[in-house]
């Protein structure tokens, strides 16, 4: 929602919008190089620019990928063609803490016409790091909003309606408080 908001709203502006969805599965493959390249991609148009491809052709000749560094340089100096970019990372408690901390630190340094919004459970802090202006918006699920997302669950589950017993208030009940203690506000 927050990537479309965005991007319908500054459709006619100099406004980049870039987004990462972390997955605890693809860890091998979200490396905080290739992270910061996929963002760096959503952002350029046509033009690559004269650095990456400058690197693209050192690397394609070495089959190789470009280093950390390197790859950050050039997502720095794409944002700093734009008045304004917003960057959407979420899930970054799905991301591994010795990786985290690289990516962290990387987008932390890119540019001050950074608009950062990283979405995580609430035991990863991004306070260690030099973040501009660093806001921190806590948002839990209410108890209603919870119940009410369960009784969806129970009424659209072909399961519950199959099996009688299922269907007694107790055992909707008992599901309705095992699930809403587990839930912690999620």
């Amino acid at each position: 929602m927050v990537v479309d908001y965005l991007v319908t709203k500054f459709k006619k502006m100099k406004i980049g919008v870039a987004c990462v969805y972390l997955n605890h599965k693809e860890v091998d493959s979200q490396t905080p190089s290739r992270l910061l390249a996929g963002l760096w991609r959503q952002l350029v148009d046509a033009d690559v620019g004269p650095l990456a491809r400058k690197l693209y052709t050192r690397y394609q000749e070495k089959g190789t990928a470009p280093i950390l560094k390197e790859v950050a340089s050039v997502l720095v100096s794409t944002v700093k063609d734009f008045s304004k970019v917003f960057i959407i990372v979420d899930a970054m408690d799905e991301y591994p803490g010795s990786q985290r901390h690289i990516l962290l630190r990387c987008l932390a340094k890119i540019s001050s016409n950074v608009n950062l919004m990283i979405t995580s459970r609430p035991n990863i802090s991004p306070k260690h790091y030099t973040f501009q202006n660093l806001e921190i918006l806590n948002i839990c699920a209410r108890p209603k909003d919870i119940h009410t997302y369960i009784d969806a669950q129970i009424n659209s589950s072909a399961l519950i309606h199959r099996i009688p017993q299922l269907q007694e208030p107790s055992v909707q009940e008992e599901i309705h408080e095992k699930i809403s203690g587990a839930a912690d506000g999620m």
